[in-house]
């Protein structure tokens, strides 16, 4: 008698959450009717999302969401009435969130909140009056945070640095000293413990840069292209012990380079289209790291298609020439199931999802989902044990589909709009327990949307002061891959533990800094939800898995 208590009580509340289950929800019409909220620039913090979108009364401003319609509201009005605050480039640093954005009488300048309205506050006015800093390419380096500005008009978009206080909210250095344009920071990435980006001196043009978040350590690292010409270099990824990116000379033009980080270990990689000038430049494109390799687009003799490096010129191969009549184009590429899946048109289906392991022989077609002329598959995003994406099959418009990497586990998932050419969800984000999107239906317009499955878990970076996490697949019988992106070497504890707290394997590991991968075997335990902890000093990252 107790058992059927039980389970009726079970089932009478599991009722309403399974009903919420395996279907795409609208969380709240913020721009009610079919105006658009569009939801943008989503990130995680303190336990919410805070995102930006749009409403009839306040303009595109700083919103949050714990996944509720309830919860879901304005943070802030920072720009009063209904003009936008121009809100961008956040970031997690000490306990804030910082971002740019105007009030309307500062311009884009430095904010930063702690998730509260009044905890939204403009943190220092750079460049002083209505013209605006607008900081951005944020980076965090030695408990500093690193970041491009405009502080006046002479030094120009320069390298600005914060302890975290106004007045320790300073220049770094400037960089450029003879044009009033300043050296134009790029995006920052970490790589053995310094931020490496682009940046424009007086002598040697755009070139690659490092910081370590002081004066005297922001150096060049190479003037690649050499004299005032500029090796315009993007792209930098780390994968393994290198950092890759692409870069022109005056020999090879646009082509892949790597570095360990000193100017002598900072070189050509291959000039896989050998000459110089913009028609014999493979201008490599899409990096992505695979494990201690990098998957890459660049322009070969055979077009435009998937090429891989494990970091040596021998090994920097193309992996399939898919296209064998023009160019496949790949694009998108994701890390799924120890394989990267991704974009690519052949010269039969259009384009369409195709997967590699790196090899020729294990690159092909998942799925042709449009049979009548390719589906232009995008946005995709791991959630727990499937891959999501967007796609049109011809018929239903774009629409949310996923796959579980074989031909009969490709299906949609969601049909937003039944008659009305779909629904176009993108910004897919796995978060808080969902897939996060922007999309629209037939009673509202782009707006944001959830879909949650019962073992979702996502699989996206967990954002920590010095670690990420990943971890696939997240229902096993047997093992559990772990990958583990570390700025910095630290001592670092794995542990499973089930819903109580009680732990049920402990592994202790050292990372090093780049990519680390561990494998834990759930093949003893008992069937079940279990939460796998990645412990880093203070810092935690959690992964829930499923035994089965």
């Amino acid at each position: 008698m107790k058992k059927l208590y039980f389970l009726a009580v079970l089932a009478l509340f599991s009722t309403p959450l399974l009903a919420q289950l395996n279907t795409c929800t609208l969380i709240k019409d913020i721009n009610p009717g079919t105006s658009n909220g569009s939801p943008s620039n989503k990130i995680v913090f303190k336990n919410k999302i805070f995102f930006t979108a749009t409403d009839v009364i306040n303009g595109a401003e700083l919103w949050s969401t714990d996944g509720t319609t309830a919860g879901t509201q304005l943070v802030k009005d920072i720009n009063p009435g209904t003009a936008a605050s121009s809100l961008a480039g956040m970031i997690i640093y000490k306990d804030f969130m910082y971002f740019q954005a105007t009030d309307g009488a500062t311009g884009i300048e430095l904010w930063r909140t702690d998730g509260t309205t009044a905890g939204t506050q403009l943190f220092k006015d750079i460049n002083l009056g209505t013209a605006g800093s607008s900081p951005f390419n944020f980076g965090i380096v030695n408990d500093k945070l690193v970041f491009r500005a405009l502080s006046d008009a002479n030094a120009g978009a320069e390298v600005w640095v914060s302890d975290g206080t106004p007045v320790g909210t300073v220049l770094l250095k400037e960089i450029n000293l003879t044009a009033a344009t300043g050296s134009a920071m790029g995006a920052p990435t970490l790589f053995k413990g310094k931020l490496y980006f682009s940046a424009i001196d007086s002598s040697s043009g755009s070139e690659v840069w490092s910081s370590d978040g002081t004066a005297a350590g922001t150096t060049r690292l190479k003037d690649i292209n050499v004299g005032k010409g500029n090796a315009a270099p993007l792209f930098f990824t780390v994968a393994g012990n290198n950092m890759y990116f692409r870069a022109l000379d005056s020999l090879s033009g646009t082509e892949i380079w790597k570095t360990d980080g000193t100017e002598a270990g900072t070189v050509l990689l291959k000039d896989i289209l050998p000459g110089a000038g913009t028609a014999l430049s493979s201008n490599p494109t899409q990096f992505k790291a695979f494990g201690s390799k990098l998957i890459f687009t660049a322009i070969g003799t055979e077009g435009s298609e998937p090429w891989i490096t494990d970091g040596t010129t021998a090994g920097t191969t193309i992996v399939k020439d898919i296209n064998s009549v023009a160019a496949s184009t790949p694009t998108n590429y994701i890390d799924y199931n120890g394989k990267i899946f991704f974009r690519a048109s052949d010269d039969v289906n259009g384009s369409e999802v195709w997967e590699t392991d790196g090899t020729a022989a294990n690159t092909k077609m998942v799925k042709n989902i449009s049979p009548t002329g390719g589906s232009t598959p995008a946005n995709f995003a791991t959630y727990g044990k499937k891959l999501y994406f967007q796609a049109n099959d011809g018929t239903n418009g774009v629409e949310l589909w996923e796959t579980d990497g074989t031909d009969a586990g490709t299906k949609m998932t969601c049909e937003f709009r039944p008659l009305n050419g779909g629904g176009g969800p993108s910004l897919l984000d796995p978060m808080l327990g969902g897939l996060y999107m922007s999309a629209v239906n037939d009673t509202s317009g782009t707006e944001l949307f959830v879909y949650k499955t019962a073992l979702g878990v996502g699989t996206k970076d967990f954002k920590n002061v010095g670690f990420s996490l990943k971890a696939y697949p997240t229902v096993t019988s047997e093992s559990v891959n772990v990958e583990i992106l570390s700025d910095n070497n630290n001592a670092a504890q794995l542990q499973v533990t089930n819903l109580l707290g009680q732990p049920f394997m402990t592994k202790k590991c050292t990372l090093t800094q780049g990519v680390n991968t561990e494998t834990v075997n759930v093949s003893a335990l008992p069937n079940g939800l279990y939460f796998l902890t990645l412990a880093v000093g203070d810092e935690r990252a959690v992964v829930k898995i499923v035994k089965q």
